[in-house]
């Protein structure tokens, strides 16, 4: 099983109009208290949401390869922000994803998913000051 890599496989985003309505259809399932984007590939997909605000921004990446990838992605997270952000979650009890890609049987697909928590700013402002790029982020934003 061949490990992720968005960069080479998801080689264009997904495109203004598609990336507003899945927010909207997220927003209406789980509120509006995060942001969505994607990239797309030929036979392959990366969504991704961040939740919270910038000094601790959670990100949570879903990335699927082969016939229908885009749709097994969104459904995919669909369900995770049910679980973390959604009825389903129990704040008492936190919710984590793995720090690396990890895979996951999903339907007829494999679907690999990660998550981190992230501060931008001081990121940013880090990279700044060393003079380097910053790191890019899971959304446009």
């Amino acid at each position: 099983m061949e490990r992720p890599d968005p960069d080479r496989d998801c080689d264009r985003p997904l495109d203004d109009d598609e990336r507003l309505l899945v927010r909207g259809l997220l927003h209406d399932s789980h509120g509006g208290t995060f942001d969505v984007d994607g990239r797309e590939g030929e036979n392959a997909a990366l969504v991704a949401a961040v939740i919270g605000p910038e000094h601790a921004a959670h990100e949570v990446q879903v990335f699927v390869r082969g016939a229908g990838a885009k749709e097994a992605a969104l459904d995919y997270l669909d369900g995770l922000l049910g679980e973390i952000i959604g009825k389903e979650h129990d704040p008492a009890h936190g919710y984590h994803l793995p720090l690396d890609w990890t895979p996951r049987d999903y339907e007829e697909h494999v679907v690999w998913v990660k998550g981190e928590v992230r501060d931008y700013k001081a990121e940013e402002a880090a990279a700044k000051l060393l003079g380097e790029a910053p790191p890019p982020r899971a959304t446009r934003g």
